[in-house]
């Protein structure tokens, strides 16, 4: 069985940015799910993170992981959405690369930064399943890894249409299935795997995290022994759950193109 550290390492050649315009700032995080000798480059990502951007400036950035040597190195190669899933909030995206994805992309520094395809799990992980999901939260130029569990694999009560997405149109008038783990995200997470330690199967893709109000008895005969200020109070009435759009989706839109 894989540790997390071995886990990150097999990896983290398999995840990318996903950006804008601006190689120092990713919006977003993706996976390679297709990419051989006769096979373009294709990466799955959330469909909401590349929602709104600008053809010309879609890119995929391979960053290279820091070390006393190189900071802040990372390959950008331009982008294409080619088909999406919207009531399931995925995206693939299509890289404008030149070479076979299994020659790798160009390292800034010369040579080539290997790019590897992640293998996607259609089967239900069971609840209490050790995940990772790695991603670019916040804007962070390099790869920040998270890890949990599958708290629920039988998530479909999470997450609902929006009264604006119903009038809008929107299809998904049944509770959408997800799978629930305890890993806290932040913006920025979305759109990257999901993936389980002991094999790096990618699960699914991480979609959102929702903030549950938490009630806090604070009334009691001894709350004044226990008293805390209004800051502490708020952090303690939230607590982080992450949605994970199952990786069988993924396959299913991959079939389309």
């Amino acid at each position: 069985m894989a540790t997390p550290r071995q886990a990150i390492a097999r990896m983290r050649s398999s995840i990318v940015s996903i950006n804008d315009g601006d190689p120092t700032q990713p919006i977003g995080s993706g996976v390679i799910v297709r990419g051989t000798n006769d096979e373009d480059g294709i990466v799955a990502t959330a469909l909401h993170v590349v929602r709104g951007v600008a053809a010309e400036e879609l890119q995929i950035g391979f960053p290279v992981p820091p070390s006393e040597q190189v900071r802040g190195g990372v390959t950008m190669l331009g982008a294409a959405v080619v088909e999406s899933d919207e009531p399931n909030d995925l995206a693939l995206l299509r890289m404008e690369h030149n070479e076979p994805l299994t020659h790798g992309v160009p390292h800034p520094s010369g040579g080539w930064y290997p790019a590897t395809v992640a293998e996607l799990e259609t089967e239900r992980p069971e609840d209490g399943d050790l995940v990772m999901i790695s991603g670019f939260p916040l804007g962070y130029r390099y790869l920040v890894n998270s890890s949990g569990m599958i708290a629920c694999s039988w998530g479909d009560q999470g997450i609902h249409p929006t009264l604006e997405e119903l009038e809008a149109g929107s299809t998904a008038e049944l509770p959408l299935d997800r799978y629930m783990v305890d890993i806290n995200v932040n913006p920025g997470n979305s759109g990257g795997p999901c993936y389980r330690v002991a094999d790096q199967r990618v699960l699914g893709i991480c979609e959102a995290f929702q903030l549950m109000e938490v009630e806090l008895a604070d009334d009691g005969p001894r709350a004044a022994e226990h008293a805390v200020d209004d800051a502490y109070h708020a952090a303690f009435q939230k607590a982080d759950i992450t949605f994970v759009i199952p990786a069988k989706y993924v396959l299913a839109l991959l079939e389309t193109i």
